[in-house]
């Protein structure tokens, strides 16, 4: 399996995308999950399961928990950490060796890396340089050239190799692509694939559904159908039934009308013939009665035998509706049965095609684990390159240490062969004098009961003389200077003994460790000095000094209690518990350095937590304080067994942490939990028995509490012997589990039965209320005894007796005397058949060590390979430098292209735009045209107009004028003239009027295509507009002027209005807004080149007539008087369209 990280992001098998949050197990099922944040809602969770535990926090619908079977690919990695833009200088790399050696190493190293070649020459001191001094440079310059040409030729031959090596990455990486082509096909079938199994799935469970439900319907119709046909023969049974009872009643009918038509007859014949007397006597009015009773019955026969029938022939009714109904009933039974097979050919065929698909997708799977695994090869080849040049470092510099370390270890080790050698001789001789020793204390303990009992003897006569009394003293003094030195050479003993034992851990310890470091010599050497090896070695220590401790701590064996005072005893008792806490604080040791023996890496490393470390710390040196009081012989029982107490429950807590490691081992647990449970029977038997020389003490003290006491001393001695055998039975279990362990063996126990830990839980807790029922009952014993007997009462008695009495109704005390259970898993263990094989895995530092030494040995080849991808780095540099600069020169000219063709394109636009100019004022310059051709032919019917009615209108105009200038004195007075200058001057005065109005409207159009055109246009092309519209207004213009017009003076701008009801007669329809032209010279007579009408080619210059002889009619007081004319306003009544002839005069 590929081992995912938190924060890559990953691609699903159904196409979604996310982020890794979480790896690791979850609560709610077995094995390992990933967690994915979606960056879509389509997920199931916001990184919590159902039971609440929350593993990372994100948005509702946002989290997914997925097996990384159902991850495709890795789409990017985690974000490494952010990187200084600026560069440190490089240093060297931080190493554990010891300075001497890495300063040895580092520049030994550096000397053998440093090519003779860089050497720079010293410079001559002088110019005068002697011959042999050339002669030498001459020399060492050839050599250096050699040397040179000899590294060119093997750096063409690494050359050579690695462009055939880069030739062989080409293809690698064409068939990646090619792999990678044909997974994105896979992917993509995979898809389809999924959708059509998904469907298929949904129909085969609609299927399924939908066959379930036929299956119901015929199986209630079934039902249905045997309730109708027992129904049917139900009813069939009653109407045969009904119709014999109807046939009975017939024929009793018959027969009581028969009878019945008698006894009319007979009343016939009565009545007739007799009389009253008679008809009494014979009986006549009890016939009658009768005869009456039995009318009474017939009649309720009759009416029962109708209901009867009614009954029977709804009866029959429903059953041929049940008939017709099952019968309809068979027919959809029948369908119902055709589509159930219909329902299992289409299951069974989509059920094959699911097999088929299966089967693909079991393909599409290994194809896409392939996938993975070339990614992770790819991405792992591109990163072992670094790793590896980091590795050979290391190894170069650890290599001398190792070899040194080796060295001193080596040496150490023999020193510690040579002193376990000694202490082993050593040991046998303390294992001679111990025994030499005890023989002396068992002496030395039947002269002091031999002088006890003479004492009591001696006591009890009191006819000792004094120089018995004297003997006896010296004899004690002498008896207790044997003790005293008896104790001091069993303390010299213990210390000695605890000496050896710990300097055998030591060996042991050094021993075990020597052989994990040669696991880890030719590659690290701080990997023995890692924290889970630390505490591996701890908790072997552990175990070690508690098994030491209780070889120390034992005293005499249990059935020896009977010899002992109340005292004594109690304190044996209290030498038990500390013996059963230390012996349980050993197997708890053991079962926890065995299981991390047998850890994978992974679970090994947890071993190495801090607060692991703390607690096994605090439990080594709570047992290191008890051997140092043992040396210094003043150690207290009751201390030693809290702090024993204590320290047990340290363990436990640290063995129910790695409760999950410890359970992956069931071999250990079961071997664990059965000495438990044998060292648990150990101490509830050393409790009974003290109980039981509790009872004996007390009927030696108290002969009233005899009787009462003595079924109590009995069932005591039941339950001793009772936990004896129970005690016996499961040292067998243990010692034939150890046997199984030994040979690669464990069994497996049947599930109906007790477990191993419920008993180991139950025994538990009896243990502790034994231990204060003991406590109890022996603490008022010993004030039971310190009574007087005259003062002891009926009430201690019974004090006593129902102490002991509540000890025996303990339940558990009963449930656990027989060994039966014990019995029956030893059977089980034995059975071969009921046995499964350990599972033995090398031990985590093994393994530890052999990816090490794999890597290791990577590392010989990928130096090689390191060398050759650094030529082909360094050839593909100075190719990815000489692309580099083709590629900046290539830019350069791409952005000189790039302006060339904006300035093109830019050039381009200004054409067309301007094209579309031109195209449009050509278009204005036809329509224009146009309407010159209509103006000079409107001017054509006015000119003839105005010949026909000149006179007239001169005088409507002049009479306005003078009225006009009578009522506004500031107007100007216009003189009369002529008529004949009058009809000339206004003849002029409309063809003038005329081309201004033409004027007028192109640049009005003017005006308005500059307005339409304003969108598209910008302020640099604002020149080239003026200009077109200048070209635009010279269009209307043609004919060109000789003369310009005489520089006249400039006036104020006066206007002049003319009452417009005066033009009517030649200006019918003319309205126009005054023109207000500000500074503007009044008109003047312009004298225009002499081109007659019909020879102008221009349509244009029609328009304008020679006016060259109507001006020299003209007087200069006319012209004066003119000359102060600006504008004409014309009335508000007249529209535009009314002044076409005649609009405003401009200056």
């Amino acid at each position: 399996m590929a081992q995912y990280k938190v924060g890559q992001t990953v691609e699903m098998t159904d196409g979604r995308k996310g982020q890794v949050k979480y790896v690791g197990e979850i609560e709610v099922a077995p094995g390992q999950f990933i967690g994915i944040e979606l960056s879509t809602p389509t997920g199931k969770n916001d990184g919590s399961v159902s039971t609440g535990q929350r593993y990372w926090q994100c948005k509702p619908l946002h989290g997914l928990f997925v097996r990384s079977t159902s991850i495709v690919r890795v789409v990017a990695q985690a974000p490494a950490s952010r990187v200084s833009i600026i560069h440190p200088a490089p240093a060297s790399r931080t190493s554990t060796i010891q300075p001497t050696i890495k300063s040895q190493a580092t520049s030994a190293r550096r000397a053998t890396l440093r090519p003779q070649t860089q050497r720079k020459p010293s410079p001559p001191s002088s110019q005068t340089t002697t011959t042999s001094s050339r002669r030498l440079a001459s020399s060492s310059t050839s050599a250096s050239t050699e040397a040179l040409s000899t590294k060119i030729q093997i750096l063409e031959k690494q050359y050579a190799t690695a462009q055939d090596q880069l030739k062989g990455l080409e293809n690698v990486r064409s068939e990646r692509d090619r792999f990678e082509s044909l997974i994105q096909k896979l992917q993509s079938k995979c898809q389809a694939f999924h959708t059509d199994v998904s469907e298929l799935r949904l129909k085969v469970k609609q299927l399924e559904a939908e066959n379930t439900s036929l299956s119901k319907a015929g199986q209630d119709s079934d039902s249905y159908l045997e309730r109708v046909a027992l129904n049917q023969q139900m009813a069939e049974e009653r109407a045969e039934r009904a119709e014999e009872e109807l046939e009975d009643a017939r024929s009793s009918l018959e027969e009581i009308t028969l009878q019945l038509e008698i006894f009319k007859k007979e009343t016939d014949l009565f009545q007739d013939s007799m009389s009253d007397e008679d008809r009494q006597a014979t009986g006549y009015y009890r016939l009658q009665v009768d005869n009456d009773s039995l009318r009474e019955a017939l009649r309720d026969l009759r009416d029962l035998s109708n209901e009867t029938e009614r009954e029977l022939k709804d009866h029959i009714k429903d059953l041929e509706g049940d008939q017709a109904e099952l019968e309809n009933v068979k027919k959809e039974k029948a369908i119902l049965e055709e589509r159930i097979h219909a329902s299992d050919a289409i299951i069974d065929d989509l059920r094959q095609q699911i097999d088929a698909i299966s089967t693909q997708e079991e393909l599409i799977e290994d194809l896409a684990t392939e996938n993975n695994i070339l990614r992770t090869e790819v991405s792992q080849k591109e990163s072992s390159i670094k790793q590896l040049v980091h590795l050979k470092e290391i190894s170069d510099e650890l290599e001398a240490q190792h070899t040194e370390a080796a060295e001193d270890l080596q040496l150490e080790l023999d020193a510690k062969d040579v002193e376990i050698a000694e202490q082993a001789t050593k040991l046998a001789h303390q294992e001679a004098t111990i025994a030499e020793q005890e023989s002396l204390i068992e002496k030395f303990r039947d002269l002091v009961f031999d002088l006890r009992s003479k004492q009591l003897e001696v006591e009890s006569s009191k006819l000792m003389s004094d120089e018995q009394t004297k003997d006896v003293t010296g004899r004690f003094n002498e008896v207790m200077e044997l003790n005293r030195r008896l104790r001091t050479t069993n303390l010299t003993s213990t210390i000695k003994t605890i000496t050896s034992d710990l300097r055998k851990l030591e060996a042991d310890q050094a021993t075990e460790e020597l052989a994990i470091i040669k696991c880890y010599l030719p590659d690290s050497g701080e990997a023995h000095q890692s924290d889970p090896l630390r505490s591996y070695l701890q908790t072997k220590a552990i175990d070690s000094k508690a098994h030491l401790i209780l070889s120390l701590v034992k005293g005499p064996d249990i059935d020896q209690f009977s010899a002992l005072t109340v005292e004594q005893n109690k304190d044996g008792l209290v030498r038990a518990d500390v013996c059963h806490q230390l012996k349980s604080l050993g197997i708890s040791a053991t079962q926890l350095w065995s299981s991390m023996a047998a850890a994978t890496p992974s679970e090994f490393n947890n071993f190495g937590a801090p607060p692991t470390r703390h607690d096994l710390q605090s439990v080594e040196s709570t047992l290191d304080q008890a051997i140092e009081s043992l040396k210094r012989d003043d150690f207290d029982l009751a201390e030693l067994s809290k702090s024993a107490q204590k320290a047990r429950r340290t363990l436990r807590m640290v063995t129910s942490s790695f409760s999950s490691t410890l359970l992956g081992r069931p071999e250990r647990e079961i071997l664990y939990r059965a000495a438990s449970i044998h060292c648990k029977y150990e101490w509830i038997y050393a409790a009974i028995q003290s109980f039981e020389w509790g009872f004996s003490a007390l009927f030696s003290i108290s002969s009233r509490a005899e009787p009462e006491l003595l079924p109590m001393y009995e069932r005591l001695s039941n339950l001793s012997a009772d936990y004896s055998r129970t005690m016996t039975a499961a040292k067998a279990f243990v010692s034939t589990l150890q046997t199984l362990t030994d040979d690669g063996l464990y069994p497996r126990f049947a599930i109906n039965g007790p477990t191993l830990a419920e008993v180991d839980t139950d025994l538990d807790r009896l243990t502790t209320t034994l231990q204060g029922f003991a406590e109890s009952f022996l603490t008022c014993l010993i004030i039971y005894q310190q009574i007087e007997h005259p003062a002891r009462s009926q009430t201690d008695d019974t004090g006593l007796a129902e102490l002991l009495a509540q000890l025996l109704r303990e339940e558990d005390l009963e449930a656990f005397k027989e060994p039966q259970q014990i019995y029956t898993w030893t059977s089980n263990a034995s059975n071969l058949m009921n046995n499964l094989e350990i599972e033995r895995i090398p031990a985590p530092w093994v393994s530890r060590a052999l990816e090490m030494e794999s890597t290791r040995k990577e590392t010989v080849n990928v130096k090689e390979r390191l060398r050759e991808i650094t030529a082909k780095h360094h050839a593909t540099i100075l190719k990815l430098r000489e692309q580099e600069e083709t590629i900046d020169t290539k830019d350069l000219e791409i952005e000189h292209l790039r302006a060339k063709h904006g300035e093109a394109s830019a050039k381009l636009e200004e054409q067309d735009r301007l094209s579309s100019l031109l195209k449009d004022a050509e278009s204005d310059r036809e329509r224009l045209h146009q309407d010159i051709i209509e103006g000079q032919q409107e001017l054509k019917r006015l000119r003839d107009q105005i010949s026909a009615e000149r006179l007239d209108t001169l005088a409507q105009v002049s009479m306005p004028i003078k009225e006009d200038s009578e009522r506004r004195p500031e107007s100007i007075a216009y003189p009369m003239q002529p008529s004949k200058a009058v009809k000339t001057l206004l003849t002029a005065l409309s063809n003038e009027n005329h081309w201004l109005r033409k004027r007028e409207h192109a640049d009005m159009s003017g005006c308005n295509l500059q307005a339409s055109l304003s969108g598209i246009r910008d302020a640099r092309d604002s020149e080239h507009v003026t200009d077109l519209f200048k070209k635009t207004d010279d269009l209307y213009v043609t004919s060109p002027l000789k003369d310009s017009p005489a520089s006249a003076p400039r006036t104020p701008q006066r206007p002049v209005t003319w009452d417009i009801t005066e033009l009517n007669d030649w200006a019918p329809d003319a309205e126009s807004t005054p023109i207000k032209t500000p500074n503007k010279t009044p008109i003047n007579l312009l004298t225009l080149s002499v081109t007659p009408v019909e020879a102008s080619s221009d349509p244009c210059d029609s328009q304008f007539t020679d006016l060259s002889p109507i001006a020299e009619e003209f007087s200069m007081a006319m012209t004066e008087d003119w000359e102060e004319f600006s504008e004409v306003v014309l009335g508000e009544e007249y529209d535009e369209e009314a002044l076409e002839g005649f609009s405003a005069i401009n200056p």
